[in-house]
């Protein structure tokens, strides 16, 4: 199986950028330590638009991607992102070269 790279791009609110920046840093911890096949979880903030915040991920397999999608750590980041951003946006790619 080929790994997955996922770019995951969230425009927060303006008036919720520290709140959701906050929660977007709760779950790099335990993605990387816990959650088997992860290469890459990295969080980085657009440097002019101070509210768009982008996921640099990548993954052993979809299947290792899969179970971290169900990992309650990523159901409690949800949750806790409901009524914080504006949009998201995921691209999935896979690894050819």
């Amino acid at each position: 199986m080929s790994q997955i790279a996922i770019i995951a791009r969230i425009k927060t609110k303006p008036d919720t950028i520290k709140q959701a920046q906050t929660e977007m840093k709760k779950i790099i911890q335990p993605t990387i330590s816990t959650d088997e096949g992860c290469i890459r979880y990295e969080l980085f903030q657009d440097q002019e638009d101070h509210t768009t915040f982008v996921f640099l991920e990548t993954w052993k397999n979809e299947g290792c991607l899969k179970k971290h999608l169900e990992s309650g750590h990523l159901k409690a980041y949800f949750k806790a992102m409901e009524g914080l951003t504006e949009s998201q946006t995921i691209t999935r790619l896979i690894k050819i070269g």
